[in-house]
């Protein structure tokens, strides 16, 4: 994945992975840590628990640059919702642990219960609306390449037309 497509909840004074694992740790605050970059809708959510010496040698690897995010009542999902839902970025999202990409597109509303997401198709066509309780969301990915691949589709297909109020 590249640099510009990682997502971050806060900068931390030196910058790297280990100082912001160190500072979640310290502040029992929920993480998202990504171990494939081939599948970045799956990722892992949690408390960091402990941390290893290695994890050093995985920030040096991972030197990346990432966007502040304002966490939303300690909830992974609800706070990547709403980071998708302020940036106008595309979303792909698996519900009830299905295997299926239910819902790829806009993050329409969002609420503490419900989203609407403005389907887009393969080929960044509006395709669309679907609502879902944000309780049965099993997966997440903004901002991963195939997201920006759709975004990109999306925004030159529509580039023309004007926005009415």
């Amino acid at each position: 994945m590249r640099e510009e497509n990682r997502i971050q909840t806060k900068e931390t004074q030196e910058d790297d992975l280990l100082s912001y694992l160190n500072t979640s740790y310290k502040n029992k605050e929920i993480v998202l840590i990504y171990t494939n970059p081939e599948q970045t809708q799956s990722f892992s959510a949690g408390v960091v628990s402990e941390i290893f010496d290695k994890i050093k040698i995985l920030s040096k690897i991972n030197k990346t640059k990432h966007d502040k995010l304002c966490r939303v009542k300690d909830d992974a999902f609800l706070t990547l919702l709403t980071y998708a839902f302020e940036t106008k970025k595309v979303v792909t999202i698996e519900l009830i642990d299905s295997d299926n990409n239910d819902a790829i597109g806009f993050v329409e509303q969002i609420n503490d219960k419900c989203c609407t997401v403005s389907m887009l198709n393969d080929y960044g066509e509006e395709d669309g609306v679907s609502i879902f309780n944000v309780s049965d969301i099993s997966h997440l990915s903004c901002g991963g390449d195939d997201e920006l691949v759709l975004k990109q589709l999306h925004d030159n297909l529509y580039a023309n037309q004007c926005v009415k109020v």
